[in-house]
């Protein structure tokens, strides 16, 4: 038997309170990633390492890879040391779990520590991108836009 994180046939709804809580995290991430490289003057929808698809962000997705790693060591600490209530989370007809508003301030105090690091990592990503002179960096006042 496979043991999956999602509802067979779905992305969207995880199937373990864990899963859950790590979406709600990433979409914490994903949103501090595209402000910081909108900030920093960078297009977050260019494609670099992720699949150029229409309206999606792939480069902010790029960037927030580097971060990834320490939202997931947040979250295991935070499993093994939260005491979790059964008001913190409730199943979907379709067997999918969602979060309450028991959990959610929790997990939501997190978005300064993730705003901090991925700070730190856009401005390594620029500081590269600069270097190898990519023709794809245009000047915009003080800052350059990948475009």
């Amino acid at each position: 038997m496979i043991i999956t994180p999602y509802v067979k046939g779905t992305v969207y709804h995880p199937a373990i309170p864990a899963k859950a809580m790590l979406n709600y995290l990433d979409a914490f991430l994903f949103a501090e990633t595209r402000f910081g490289l909108l900030r920093a003057g960078f297009d977050p929808m260019a494609c670099v390492i992720h699949a150029d698809n229409q309206y999606r962000d792939s480069f902010a997705y790029d960037v927030m890879e580097a971060v990834r790693p320490d939202v997931d060591a947040w979250l295991l600490e935070f499993v093994q040391n939260h005491k979790f209530t059964i008001k913190d989370f409730y199943e979907r007809r379709d067997g999918g779990i969602r979060l309450t508003l028991n959990i959610t301030p929790a997990l939501a105090e997190t978005v300064s520590l993730w705003s901090e690091k991925i700070e730190s990592v856009i401005e390594q990503v620029e500081g590269r991108l600069m270097k190898i002179q990519n023709p794809n960096l245009k000047k915009h006042g003080k800052r350059k836009s990948l475009i």
